[in-house]
């Protein structure tokens, strides 16, 4: 497809969307995973960032900063007709990203390869003006919400995750509320360059009209692929279910404990859950980051949980 290289505004909202496979069939008998490309979409969550970006991005042109809407997809080819009706929603820009020679349900790139080709793309975007980027809190397959994270990582700014409501400031600045446990919330004041990652019920994307649809059928949708934006070609993830289908949140593997040796049903389930043993008290620690992050992930080894060096998330 020909590219475009339309002038770029001082400020760049890049609102991240991901082609998904809402519904599939496994037959029982051979266990093959097929989908069916009518039932691929973006998720509730993509839509609504699709729509804080657009607000945000009137909010800022009318006081103004003039600010453009580009959403990126790392998907199929099938994806590009929903990224025309995104244009058709008000979005400046469209870019869809090639990962690989196949991209399907069944095998697609790791959550970190994903974020490492967004974050080549808003390489190209660089203008001097603020950046944000905004994402759906979590996808519809593999649910990890790790994508955001890594984006925010590989830039180098600030992140807010998992928003509740969205609300636009002055150019450059967002007034945000995150969930917390316990039913608490946080308000957040959220400056330029960011990342931050909505729930679902944060917006409901606008409609366009029919005629705009329709005329947004000819939009052009800019091409780009990992060798072309100079990022590594990424392995396909394969684990899980079928060729490596993950049709829910990833959750660390069943630990492996050794079978109990009690002779009698109830001295068995005591070892087994432990209810006698002897446990380690909860302890409060305070660590700077990097050392809170090793701690948990220690304490999570200690655990049983672990994670490969290929795991999607």
């Amino acid at each position: 497809m020909a590219e475009t290289s339309p002038g770029y505004a001082p400020n760049t909202i890049v609102v991240c969307v991901k082609w998904v496979a809402t519904h599939v069939h496994i037959d029982p008998l051979s266990g093959v995973v097929a989908e069916r490309s009518h039932d691929n979409q973006f998720s509730a969550s993509d839509h609504a960032a699709v729509e804080v970006a657009l607000r945000t991005a009137r909010a800022w042109n009318d006081a103004g900063s003039p600010t453009q809407v580009v959403a990126v997809c790392v998907g199929p080819v099938d994806s590009e007709d929903e990224l025309k009706v995104l244009i058709a929603d008000g979005v400046d820009r469209a870019i869809r990203v090639e990962a690989a020679t196949h991209y399907s349900a069944t095998s697609q790139p790791t959550s970190r390869q994903i974020a490492s080709l967004i974050c080549a793309v808003i390489g190209e975007m660089t203008s001097g003006g603020q950046l944000l980027v905004v994402c759906g809190d979590v996808s519809a397959d593999r649910g990890s919400g790790s994508v955001p994270a890594f984006i925010a990582h590989e830039i180098g700014c600030a992140q807010a995750l998992g928003l509740v409501e969205v609300h636009e400031g002055d150019p450059g600045v967002l007034r945000a509320m995150r969930r917390l446990d316990g039913g608490r919330r946080e308000e957040l004041v959220i400056e330029a360059p960011a990342v931050i990652s909505v729930e679902g019920a944060v917006a409901h994307l606008r409609r366009a009209s029919l005629q705009t649809t329709i005329a947004a059928r000819s939009a052009t949708v800019e091409l780009r692929n990992a060798r072309e934006i100079g990022a590594a070609e990424p392995a396909i993830a394969t684990s899980g279910l079928g060729d490596g289908m993950v049709m829910h949140p990833w959750r660390p593997r069943t630990r492996i404990v050794p079978a109990p040796v009690q002779p009698d049903a109830l001295g068995r389930i005591v070892e087994l859950t432990g209810a006698k043993s002897d446990r380690v008290p909860p302890r409060t620690v305070t660590l700077e980051p990097d050392e809170a992050a090793r701690a948990i992930l220690d304490q999570l080894a200690e655990w049983g949980y672990e994670w490969g060096q290929d795991s999607p998330i």
